[in-house]
């Protein structure tokens, strides 16, 4: 194997491991984003403070979060949080 192959070889293995640092760094980037969203919505609810879009909404819009909220159940990824139950407007009209 010639000089000019084994430095090639060698620029392969340096990139592909540069490439790994750069996916490890950006894993990292977005854990550490979720950690202080995560945090912020607990503080956010230790203080009372909760989501402002989850009240008075419409039937179509109600009937969208049953059915996510049945198929995290049934995929074992429901969060057991009451307050995040939407309440209907009912000055709305409701779907039959």
């Amino acid at each position: 194997m010639g000089s000019s192959n084994v430095v090639k070889l060698v620029g392969m293995f340096w990139s592909i491991s540069d490439n790994g640092v750069v996916e490890a760094k950006k894993r990292a980037i977005i854990q550490a984003a979720l950690e202080r969203a995560r945090k912020k919505k607990e503080d956010n609810a230790a203080q009372g403070l909760g989501p402002k879009n989850t009240t008075n909404i419409s039937a179509d819009t109600q009937a969208q979060i049953d059915e996510v909220e049945a198929r995290r159940r049934r995929l074992g990824i429901a969060e057991d949080n009451s307050e995040s139950t939407s309440r209907q407007n009912d000055d709305q009209p409701k779907n039959s």
